[in-house]
């Protein structure tokens, strides 16, 4: 995930963490209103606080968490008040991968990737051409570093840092930000990008 948050057209704060981690084996993320994002992070963490206290040896698995959030999705959906977020769960489920998305109308769909805002128009041809279910964590990062640098490219309000998070059968690693290695300096730019060129 990008790491701004914007206030209007207005890139206002540019180190933004938009991961939660739920529990040891489940990591929310989400695009969109961060304060909608906020909200549904309050309410995953009640839901997980009262789970624990109820000391019944059942722990909430991301399936768990990603068929909860599409209820309340739903609901607020049917209130006309939605939340104006595309929810992702990843986590580990039976001892697989699990990753779903969420999107404010509340409908659920799981997939091996999923992309949300911005990237759901500029990146599937990078995602179908570079991603497949063998990839190990090396190349599932690659891919999606070109798939922010693109965004970044694309989008005059985006910035260039990010941050990724790991789920593994260990727990969940949330990296520090990184800033995307980019490139600004193409001949192209040198060379055609005065007006007068383009005019002859």
């Amino acid at each position: 995930m990008d790491t701004t948050s914007s206030y209007g057209k207005m890139a206002m704060y540019k180190n933004v963490n938009k991961f939660e981690v739920i529990n040891q084996q489940t990591v929310y993320a989400a695009s969109g209103e961060v304060s909608d994002f906020q909200e549904l992070t309050r309410f995953l963490r009640e839901v997980e606080r009262r789970s624990l206290n109820a000391a019944d040896g059942y722990t909430h698995n991301a399936h768990d968490y990603a068929n909860l959030l599409a209820r309340k999705q739903y609901q607020m959906r049917n209130k006309g008040d939605p939340f104006l977020v595309q929810s992702v769960i990843g986590g580990i489920v039976d001892g697989k991968p699990y990753l779903a998305v969420i999107d404010p109308f509340g409908t659920p769909l799981q997939k091996t990737a999923v992309l949300t805002g911005y990237a759901r128009y500029l990146c599937p041809p990078i995602v179908q051409n570079y991603w497949d279910e063998t990839a190990d964590e090396e190349k599932a990062r690659r891919v999606v570093e070109e798939c922010f640098k693109v965004l970044f490219y694309r989008d005059a309000k985006a910035v260039d840092r990010i941050q990724i998070a790991i789920v593994t059968e260990r727990g969940v690693t949330i990296d520090e930000p990184i800033k995307l290695k980019t490139k600004w300096d193409h001949e192209a730019f040198l060379t055609r990008a005065n007006e007068k060129l383009h005019t002859q």
